[in-house]
């Protein structure tokens, strides 16, 4: 590389000024998510406050710079859509052609899963500088605000069936703190009823696969849970 290119190689120079990924928001904007940000900076513009100033100016509601990303970040699953629904494409391009790599378990600031599943790795999670147990509704929905958020100092505890599902790698594996722990769940019934005994043995191959914990930007760590 030659001195005027200050070390950035040809093919990221080469994207310098010209238009990549053209996006248009498949959702509307949610003005709560607004309101709070601006008021955590005491921001009063009235572009974020006052509809009529809004629709006047902009010809509708818009977000601070900061959330702009917020709001061209697609589900990773839509009706009609095809292919991967991946976010700050660009972000990622850059990271590839510049071999960075996506998440570091050094990076990982929160994590988020089950309380359950947080409460199972809490050494691991201590070995962590820095970082925060988040406790969330469900270890599948965790792994899936991972896979939206595409932050590399998220992460979460989950399975790598939803890992992959959301488009994240794993990070680490057999992070539980007991090696031999089984989570196990019960059906139950007011009367007696007949049950599959293919169900059980299908839910016993499935336990044996493990579980992972899912880093943000495309990442996942993976504690050995088993169900069974």
């Amino acid at each position: 590389m030659d001195e005027a290119s200050n070390g950035i190689p040809a093919a990221v120079q080469a994207l310098i000024g010209v238009a990549q990924h053209a996006e248009e928001s498949s959702f509307p904007i949610e003005m709560a998510y607004v309101y709070n940000t601006c008021a955590a900076v005491q921001n009063g513009n009235p572009l974020f406050w006052d509809e009529g100033v809004a629709q006047e100016i902009t010809q509708g509601w818009i977000t601070p710079p900061t959330m702009m990303s917020v709001w061209f970040r697609p589900h990773y699953w839509a009706p009609g859509a095809s292919g991967e629904q991946k976010a700050l494409r660009t972000h990622f391009d850059l990271k590839e052609l510049l071999g960075l790599p996506e998440a570091q378990l050094a990076g990982i600031r929160r994590i988020y899963s089950h309380p359950q599943a947080l409460a199972e790795c809490v050494k691991f999670v201590a070995r962590l500088p820095d970082c925060q147990a988040i406790p969330w509704p469900d270890a599948a929905m965790a792994v899936r605000k991972v896979g939206e958020d595409r932050d590399p100092s998220v992460a979460a505890v989950g399975s790598e069936e939803a890992g992959r599902l959301y488009g994240l790698k794993v990070l680490q594996r057999n992070i539980e703190d007991q090696p031999h722990n089984f989570t196990r769940f019960l059906v139950l019934a007011r009367k007696p009823a007949k049950v599959d005994r293919a169900l059980a043995r299908r839910s016993r191959r499935l336990g044996r696969r493990g579980a992972s914990m899912t880093g943000a930007s495309g990442s996942t760590m993976s504690p050995g849970f088993r169900k069974s």
